[in-house]
């Protein structure tokens, strides 16, 4: 399969499609926890609902922004501190944003709980299922954005993502150059060891000498992580709509974002399946869901690419290391919720 999303859902105006998935999924998380709490006769569902979500947005947004900060890229925002407040240049740790939306919801219990009569273990239960669902989204907007990706197949199967070709074309200056860029795959070439020969159209916005020799120097300069294109001047193979054709081959992937994604949806409906079964004692629906969780983010990060250069050589990643606190934290909760005295959902 060859992915070409375009991230920006109207091109030159940033509005992309992970900003879009984001913002539903916080009204879905907002409206599931309102419906579940309702259903739970509380009577306040709608004061705790709006108040929470807002507690969850600016606890997951720190923590997820400081823990890539601090973590993952110390070095670089250490020299470039005004950027450490700028996430829309790209820079969000998933074990940040879970920590700190659990420090939402805790802060939201300390200040409005006994106002609201609502107490931790009940609410963190209740918001198993809908925190799973944006989870979900979370790692389909990381799929259309092309990133987080998995090692190469290395056989027939897999994803080329051709988000490095754009990303390439920015990065040279040539925006103004190239109106759009299509891939196919080469139906007269076999895929061999995980390389896929594609054809790559790219579409100029006119038809001159300099700007075609442009794009001739761009192709063979840049060599791109998932798109090796081959060296040679691009053929002209529509000349009414100026759409140059080049040779190139594609690096098969595990698309490890949908991995995550499908298996944070089976956790949800297994919370949903918990969650409304009686004879469940407190805290169990949400650490054996999160205990799950991060047993599966250890494991899979084995078939992703590294995030940062530092990780390269090591035995675990940066995402496996901080997984392990997680890990261990949610073991003994589980344990311990099994074990106590019957208290039910």
């Amino acid at each position: 399969m060859i992915w070409n999303l375009n991230p920006e859902i109207i091109e030159g105006l940033s509005i992309r499609w992970y900003g879009l998935i984001i913002l539903l999924a916080l009204f879905l998380e907002y409206n599931l926890v309102n419906y579940f709490l309702k259903k739970k006769a509380y009577q306040y569902h709608k004061q705790i609902s709006e108040t929470l979500i807002i507690f969850i947005f600016i606890g997951a947004a720190l923590g997820a922004r400081l823990t890539h900060v601090f973590f993952y890229d110390w070095e670089y925002y250490s020299q470039h501190l005004t950027e450490i407040f700028q996430p829309w240049q790209g820079g969000l740790a998933s074990h940040g944003g879970a920590l700190g939306a659990l420090i939402g919801i805790v802060s939201y219990i300390y200040f409005y709980g006994e106002r609201h009569q609502i107490r931790l273990l009940p609410l963190l239960d209740v918001l198993a299922f809908p925190t799973l669902l944006v989870a979900t989204m979370i790692r389909i907007g990381n799929f259309t954005n092309a990133e987080i990706l998995g090692l190469p197949t290395g056989c027939d199967k897999g994803i080329v993502f051709c988000q490095d070709l754009r990303d390439a074309v920015t990065y040279s200056g040539q925006t103004n150059l190239v109106a759009a860029i299509e891939v196919e795959k080469d139906a007269s070439k076999e895929i061999i060891n995980g390389r896929m020969p594609l054809l790559v159209h790219w579409q100029l916005r006119s038809n001159n000498a300099e700007e075609i020799n442009a794009i001739a120097n761009f192709t063979q300069k840049y060599y791109t992580n998932n798109i090796q294109l081959k060296e040679g001047k691009p053929q002209l193979t529509d000349q009414k709509k100026v759409i140059y054709t080049q040779e190139a081959y594609g690096i098969l992937r595990h698309p490890a974002q949908v991995y995550e994604a499908l298996y944070y949806f089976m956790l949800a409906i297994l919370a949903l399946y918990l969650t409304n079964r009686s004879g469940i004692k407190q805290g169990i629906v949400f650490s054996s869901c999160f205990f799950a969780v991060f047993t599966f983010r250890f494991l899979i990060e084995f078939i992703k690419e590294n995030q940062m250069a530092t990780e390269i050589g090591k035995t675990l990643n940066i995402g496996q290391v901080l997984s392990i606190p997680f890990i261990l934290i949610f073991t003994v909760l589980l344990f311990y919720f099994i074990n106590r005295k019957n208290t039910e959902l």
